[in-house]
């Protein structure tokens, strides 16, 4: 007998482990819809059609800031010319590429001075969740705590390397944008439960 956490998964929203050459990126929202098949599952040839109804759908985000990981997005990760038939496409280890979508201050992963930049860090995540004055609810303020103390943090470690400029910010806050309000689920009064 299979078991169900060994068999390959067919239906869409049924969760399937990445395999060994399934390609993924810092960003755990994106790592999740391939890995529940609203993404191809293998993280290639994503087309914006593809993105841009995931992100919609999924996670409820506008056209704006869903276009945000459009393949052809000024601050985009595609090479010139990766195309199929014609069409755009990206493929989820892009958006590993330093100083595109990833960038340094994360709110999750290590700057590339650091080591692997790609993987969310446990501890970065439990410093976020102390931020909470509750202990029950991440705020919008709690976050903006935790960024300027990551700021403070980076700048000390590495001011000599360390680029933020205003495109790294956007970058940066609109990702903690989507990250309150698909996690929190609220717009009039964003909070993130500690507990999922």
């Amino acid at each position: 007998m299979t078991s169900l956490f060994n068999r390959k998964a067919t239906a869409e929203g049924e969760y399937q482990k990445p395999g060994p050459s399934d390609l993924r990126g810092p960003c755990p929202a994106i790592n999740v819809l391939a890995n529940h098949g609203y993404l191809p599952r293998d993280g290639k040839n994503i087309t914006k059609d593809i993105l841009m109804s995931a992100l919609k759908e999924r996670y409820h985000l506008s056209e704006r800031i869903a276009s945000f990981l459009d393949p052809d997005n000024p601050l985009g990760v595609r090479p010139k010319g990766q195309e199929k038939n014609g069409e755009a496409y990206i493929n989820l280890d892009q958006l590993s590429i330093h100083n595109k979508m990833e960038h340094d201050v994360s709110l999750f992963h290590l700057d590339t001075f650091e080591g692997d930049h790609t993987k969310p860090q446990k501890q970065m995540v439990e410093a976020l969740v102390k931020e909470s004055k509750d202990g029950v609810w991440v705020t919008w303020m709690d976050i903006a705590r935790y960024k300027a103390k990551r700021y403070a943090e980076v700048k000390k470690k590495n001011p000599q390397n360390m680029l933020y400029t205003v495109r790294q910010m956007f970058t940066s806050w609109a990702e903690a944008a989507v990250l309150t309000l698909v996690l929190g689920g609220s717009v009039e009064y964003p909070r993130i439960p500690v507990r999922i």
